[in-house]
């Protein structure tokens, strides 16, 4: 390059136009004379044009390491992580935040903070579209109630403000919602909606209130059903957990209470069967399917199931001697009671 310079010199002075005859002199391209116009001539100096070339191995040696970086993503990661450990140490400081293990929840913090709640009788009353409310106290007059428009009483349980409310949707899935949550006094109350979050498509389908421990008959209207306590349907989950499993054509029964490990159970087909077998028979289960209540018929579904004691009353249009000859063993055909 240098060489050159004096070469160009000549042509610059000598020529009328002396971009033309660059090009053709050198085979330059028109920028390429350009650039070697607009050159000062300070920057001709032999020093200069050193320290040029220098520069230029330079930046070529880096573009060569920069491309082979690009190139290997294991050694680009190590020297980002090699350059996040220098800042930490040139720009971090000690952590401003205090960390402290937490105390892990059990059954015996949950009592705790249940008995922070004032222990007293009430009434929680839920209606058929799902909403909830209380009032203090037992005996309450429940045809005396007011509902909204189209709505209607589903069910009312006589607890304490310390118990749970336990719901279940069309699928089985399992909700639940502390007494002392839901709001007492003369309106309307709130909507289950407010407390849980059903899964798509999911919708109130049946209720339980009462103790942890309180012990409740289960079943779809496949006929299968067990025995458990209400704890296992209590969680801390909105979205529930699955609790009661059904094929997609079943839907969950009413929950029965259960006071009387002695008495029996009493289940009726749509087809109009009946079966009466010792409660002592249906195991009891932390979740599932259960146990074969009563064998149905292809069309058939499970349609009444209660926990019979003698005085108890009926359902309508059953007569106590029919009842009395559809005695079996669980998961029997039973007799025509109607």
């Amino acid at each position: 390059m240098l060489l050159d310079i004096d070469a160009v010199i000549r042509v610059i002075r000598e020529s009328d136009d002396p971009k033309a005859d660059l090009m053709a002199h050198f085979d330059l391209s028109e920028i390429q004379a350009e650039d070697i116009l607009e050159i000062r001539l300070r920057q001709l100096a032999r020093l200069a044009g050193i320290e040029l070339e220098k520069e230029l191995a330079d930046k070529r040696e880096t573009a060569a390491y920069l491309s082979a970086l690009l190139q290997d993503e294991s050694r680009l990661r190590a020297l980002i992580a090699e350059e996040i450990t220098a800042d930490a140490k040139k720009f971090g400081d000690d952590r401003r935040t205090l960390l402290e293990a937490d105390t892990a929840i059990t059954n015996k913090s949950i009592q705790t903070i249940a008995a922070a709640v004032t222990d007293e009788p009430v009434t929680v009353i839920v209606s058929q579209k799902g909403w909830l409310r209380t009032r203090s106290g037992h005996g309450l007059d429940t045809t005396a109630l007011g509902f909204k428009e189209g709505d209607a009483l589903l069910q009312a349980f006589e607890v304490r403000s310390v118990d749970t409310l336990a719901l279940l949707d069309h699928s089985g899935r399992a909700y639940s919602i502390a007494v002392a949550q839901i709001p007492g006094g003369r309106g309307d109350g709130i909507p289950v909606s407010s407390q849980v979050d059903f899964q798509p498509g999911g919708a109130l389908a049946s209720v339980a209130c009462g103790a942890s421990d309180s012990l409740w008959l289960v079943a779809g209207t496949g006929g299968y059903g067990f025995l458990t306590t209400l704890e296992n349907m209590t969680g801390r989950n909105r979205a529930g957990k699955a609790f009661l499993t059904l094929s997609a054509d079943e839907r969950p029964l009413p929950l029965v209470p259960v006071t009387d490990l002695q008495a029996e159970t009493l289940c009726l087909s749509s087809d109009g069967y009946g079966l009466l077998f010792p409660l002592a028979e249906v195991k009891n289960l932390p979740k599932g399917k259960g146990l074969k209540l009563i064998a149905l018929s292809a069309s058939a579904t499970l349609q009444w199931l209660s926990v019979y004691l003698e005085g108890q009353p009926l359902p309508r249009g059953l007569r106590k001697n029919r009842v009395d000859v559809c005695r079996g063993r669980r998961g029997g055909r039973g007799r025509a009671v109607r």
